[in-house]
């Protein structure tokens, strides 16, 4: 058989072309290599061992997704402690108001007007949101848990409460004859389990008793919420709500006293269980602070056992890829000669 000088020199071109392209893949991954230090295809280099190396990256991305989720928890229970203590300040501030207010009718004003503040003051941190979550409605974070007072159901609640226990409006002039006796039946007897009981949800509070639960940990799941409904917030609006109302009404001064020593406890009271909440959401922000130190550990001690698998030695990679360049940089020198190759240039 007759071999032309043309079939040879095709041979030969195509060979060196084959080799460059093989070439040109091993330049991708060796410049990938390079860049970010890890095996380029890690399937194809660690065979079985690569289910090793999906597991390590699956519990990575978990371990990250829950901090994440615990910084969101973490900025809401940051907020909450801040309502809180203004909660707190405002107990403290109702409480000296109606001290001061015994015996002298003088600070009859001044009570309506702190006592006004107070309500809305009250209705307003109970309606805080963090980025369109109301953080006090339980479950039932999309609302604003809490109802105004003034012209609201609660409101109209206390009214009915005093003329049904009366037989008069808080208006009468008929309320000056009520003793200190008969104020405190009302006051312990009807307004309180009001507030106390059905009366706060079904007047005040659109909030759910059931709080979130957070999943702060691999296998931790941890109550991050508190209650509008909550046994201190209570408190602190009857007494608000028993300084505004009753010291807007015609009383004696021994019934509008007893009215007011009712108040000071009933925030004080409030006061104190607000301050049991602050601790319990610092236990809560504590817990969360541990989980997280606990699981950067582990996503460290996992990132290293990843590193190990599918790391590579970042100079050795980048001599490679310097001795590669090299290769395919004769290779195209090579092909530009076979493509110069003629028969007739040796005629």
């Amino acid at each position: 058989m007759k071999v032309t000088p043309h079939v040879a020199t095709y041979s030969m071109f195509n060979s060196v072309r084959n080799a460059t392209a093989s070439m040109q893949i091993d330049l991708v991954r060796l410049q990938q290599e390079v860049v970010t230090g890890k095996l380029a295809d890690s399937g194809l280099v660690l065979g079985a061992r690569s289910e090793n190396l999906a597991s390590f990256k699956s519990d990575i991305a978990q371990l990250k997704r829950i901090i994440d989720t615990n910084g969101v928890t973490a900025s809401r229970l940051d907020m909450t402690q801040t309502a809180l203590r203004q909660l707190n300040a405002i107990s403290d501030d109702l409480v000296n108001t109606l001290g001061l207010s015994l015996g002298d009718e003088a600070q009859k004003n001044v009570v309506l007007t702190e006592s006004q503040n107070a309500i809305e003051q009250i209705t307003s941190l109970l309606n805080t949101q963090v980025n369109g979550v109301h953080i006090f409605g339980g479950v039932n974070t999309a609302s604003a848990p809490m109802a105004a007072h003034t012209g609201g159901a609660g409101e109209a609640a206390f009214d009915t409460a005093f003329a049904g226990h009366f037989g008069f409006a808080k208006t009468d002039a008929a309320a000056a004859g009520i003793t200190a006796a008969q104020m405190t039946d009302f006051l312990e007897n009807v307004l309180e389990p009001q507030f106390m009981g059905a009366g706060w949800t079904t007047d005040y509070s659109s909030a759910t008793d059931e709080t979130i639960n957070a999943r702060i940990g691999i296998d931790t799941v941890a109550s991050a919420s508190v209650s509008a409904n909550e046994d201190g917030f209570r408190k602190l609006m009857l007494g608000a709500v028993v300084a505004k109302e009753l010291y807007a009404a015609p009383l004696s001064q021994e019934a509008r006293d007893t009215a007011a020593l009712f108040a000071m406890s009933s925030a004080k009271t409030g006061g104190t269980g607000i301050t049991g909440l602050e601790s319990s959401v610092g236990l809560m922000e504590n817990r969360i602070d541990r989980q997280n130190k606990t699981m950067t550990s582990q996503m460290d001690v996992l990132t290293r056992l990843s590193d190990n698998l599918e790391g590579v030695d970042q100079y050795e990679a980048s001599t490679a890829l310097t001795n590669l360049l090299t290769q395919i940089e004769a290779s195209y020198a090579t092909t530009a000669r076979i493509q110069q190759m003629s028969i007739m240039r040796y005629l």
